[in-house]
């Protein structure tokens, strides 16, 4: 892609962009790539508000292995040397469940959202719509995903919500839970790094007074002491496999982990392979089929061999290119697998917690969750859009800072109407007579490739680098056509390229301007750089070049300087010699030298062919042509210049291609010759060529005479 444009702000945009690009290519090949947000991540992107608590505790359980005492199922009180006594021992000690379920109501068609100031919050509210009763919780700490993510496979079970808390206290909300739900058994997940033995204490004061857990080493050896309860309950011939490192593929599989009682087994950080103790379980439990979700940069490659080399004969791996797409995938892949549409749910991708408490409320209702981010919608509105008719409606998890408003109706538009083409959200509705989402990418295959599904990076690209690149946003509207049609905006905007978009969008459509089908340009064109003086007699070069860079924005040289008639001397080296050499090309060197490319050329003693190419081109490239002319004393002279021999740099800022007509900026105007307009125009440009840019009258042996023009 070309990125070289007008402008430094279109310049430091298209940087912007490229970075983008760069992050935004790397992220789209596995959906591991999305790293957990830290607490101030998220509330630096407005997610924290309603979707987690502020992080106090430092008591949390690490990503890495720790000595968390012995792995165990245990009842509190107990000593980490009684371990829980299970079915196999002693034959009938297995927990029942015994929960009123609020099943979801189909003629209360709609969309509810679910949520609360804060993430316990949400999780309190995600409770309340799902369980009028249950004699079961399962908990886990508020601080990680890793324990409540494989939790989720115990609380399908026992049929029971998954609750979170502060590490170190029962949180205010759990706390009411229990006492709501009358529940008088608990399970924790995790060991006393994770949920501090105080937290124990507190459940069984408020009359829960069987608290089990379950935990074993490190956050791996948890999720396998968990799968071992789980079996324990319910026999199962399916595992699912997921990464640890992140929470987004576990989460969306979590609702069929509850609803079948599948257990997930997690990998271990850094190699990513299975770990010996979780592959004796598995072995030991006769799998015959393991689900693998995501990529192999999630889930390596090599667990598929360390699974079949166990005995598990079917392996299958849901994935896509990004978290997002992956989610979708497992989505569709849960429809053909047992599991309905009577109740999906949507959770933010950019943080848990939601997606944790409510992965328990659409296990129980047998349904979906999908997972979104405003950047990242259009795999929601694809599965919804191709699903809408079996969907009487479902919840959203999460306030307008986890799940924006704009979302949310896109959300119900795709339900409500299906996906189409011409859909824009909200922050692209503004642009609708600029910019198409599909168009854009289908138009350039290279935002496509850059982007994938993410809309708001893609519109950012064609806001902050596509109208600097002239690109063309959508079918009803061409700038080039638009630029080419109208002298009028030409004469006000110049190569401004964005002005040509905004003014359209604003004004031109309501005004009947036609967006599209002019191919040719007739009159005026001007690049209406803004006139300088200069500031002693021999800085026209470096004063000529300042206008066309202040025109085209590039306010900073490609070294860090700022834009003024000074700095621009010193890359021109015009108080070397005294006036900037013709000769050595230093008006040319200084440009390309600023800019940091290869952006100017010198021609000397052009034909009128060669400058009126150069002088169109200018136009094309957002940068302007200049001239070195000779007057001579006795001679002609223009603008009101004073009789003598010299030679003089000007800009070339207008151009009529009609009737040849000119507008050149003067930087001697006021300062040299005070009758001297600081823009005038000369009747041809064939005839200003010919009179003062073709013959050397100097003498000295030297180039003097000649134009500078844009590449």
């Amino acid at each position: 892609m070309n990125y070289a444009r007008k402008s430094t702000a279109c310049l430091l945009a298209c940087v912007m962009a490229l970075a983008a690009v760069s992050v935004a290519h790397a992220e789209a090949t596995d959906s591991a790539v999305l790293d957990e947000p830290s607490a101030l991540e998220s509330a630096e992107h407005g997610v924290a508000a309603d979707t987690q608590e502020e992080l106090e505790c430092t008591d949390t359980q690490s990503s890495e292995p720790v000595d968390d005492g012995a792995s165990a199922v245990e009842e509190s009180p107990s000593t980490e040397d009684e371990p829980y006594v299970d079915a196999e021992s002693a034959g009938d000690g297995l927990p029942q469940p015994s929960s009123s379920v609020l099943a979801f109501d189909a003629k209360a068609s709609g969309w509810n959202r679910l949520w609360g100031a804060i993430g316990l919050d949400t999780m309190e509210a995600i409770s309340r719509r799902g369980w009028n009763s249950s004699e079961w919780v399962v908990i886990a700490t508020d601080r990680e995903h890793y324990d409540a993510l494989a939790a989720n496979s115990l609380a399908g079970v026992l049929r029971c919500p998954v609750l979170l808390t502060n590490p170190n206290s029962l949180s205010d909300q759990t706390r009411r839970e229990i006492q709501r739900l009358g529940a008088k058994r608990a399970y924790i997940c995790g060991g006393p790094n994770a949920v501090s033995r105080n937290v124990d204490g507190q459940i069984r004061a408020i009359g829960c007074g069987d608290v089990r857990r379950v935990y074993g080493a490190h956050q791996q050896e948890t999720a396998m002491e968990i799968a071992k309860l789980v079996l324990s309950m319910q026999s199962n011939k399916t595992c699912i496999i997921a990464t640890s490192t992140t929470y987004h593929d576990a989460l969306s599989i979590a609702p069929y982990a509850y609803s079948f009682g599948v257990p997930i087994i997690t990998c271990t950080n850094g190699g990513n392979v299975i770990p010996e103790f979780s592959k004796s379980l598995l072995a030991a439990s006769g799998m015959s089929n393991a689900v693998i979700v995501g990529g192999e940069r999630a889930v390596s490659s090599s667990a598929v061999g360390q699974l079949k080399s166990i005995g598990i004969s079917t392996v299958e791996r849901l994935s896509g290119a990004t978290a997002f797409e992956t989610s979708n995938e497992i989505a569709k892949w849960e429809l053909s697998h047992g599991m309905e549409l009577k109740a999906p749910g949507v959770a933010t991708g950019d943080t848990y917690h939601d997606a944790l408490a409510g992965a328990a409320l659409c296990g129980v209702n047998n349904s979906v969750l999908v997972v979104v981010n405003d950047g990242n919608r259009i795999t929601l509105t694809d599965f919804i859009s191709s699903h809408r008719q079996d969907i009487s409606g479902g919840y959203v998890f999460g306030g307008p800072a986890a799940i924006s408003d704009s979302v949310y109706r896109t959300l119900e538009h795709c339900w409500a109407n299906g996906y189409s083409a011409d859909y824009a959200t909200d922050e692209e509705a503004p642009y609708r007579a600029i910019y198409n989402y599909e168009f854009y990418r289908s138009k350039y295959p290279d935002v496509a490739a850059a982007f994938g599904n993410n809309r708001a990076a893609t519109l950012n690209h064609f806001l902050n680098t596509g109208r600097c690149e002239r690109r063309q946003g959508c079918a009803g509207f061409d700038v080039r056509s638009y630029y080419n049609q109208y002298e009028d905006l030409r004469r006000s905007y110049g190569v401004s390229w964005p002005s040509y978009y905004e003014h359209y969008r604003l004004h031109g459509q309501s005004e009947g301007r036609a967006g599209t089908g002019c191919t040719s340009l007739n009159g005026w064109q001007f690049h209406n750089v803004p006139w300088q003086g200069q500031p002693n007699g021999y800085y026209c070069g470096p004063t000529s070049g300042t206008m066309i860079l202040a025109s085209a924005g590039a306010s900073w040289s490609a070294s860090g300087s700022p834009l003024n008639v000074w700095n621009l001397a010193k890359h021109m080296r015009t108080d070397n010699y005294g006036f900037t050499s013709f000769h050595d090309r230093m008006f040319q060197a200084g440009m390309n030298s600023w800019l940091g490319r290869n952006a100017y050329t010198t021609i000397h003693a052009p034909s009128y062919d060669q400058a009126r190419d150069a002088v169109l081109r200018s136009y094309d490239r957002g940068l302007a042509a200049a001239v070195d002319a000779q007057e001579r004393r006795g001679g002609p002279h223009f603008n009101g210049h004073n009789n003598g021999t010299f030679s003089h740099i000007m800009v070339v800022d207008g151009y009529n291609n009609t009737n040849d007509r000119v507008v050149f900026a003067d930087p001697g105007a006021r300062v040299l010759w005070a009758g001297a307009q600081e823009k005038f125009e000369y009747p041809s440009l064939n005839a200003f060529i010919t009179t003062y840019c073709q013959s050397e009258i100097m003498g000295d042996g030297r180039q003097h005479i000649g134009m500078f023009a844009p590449l």
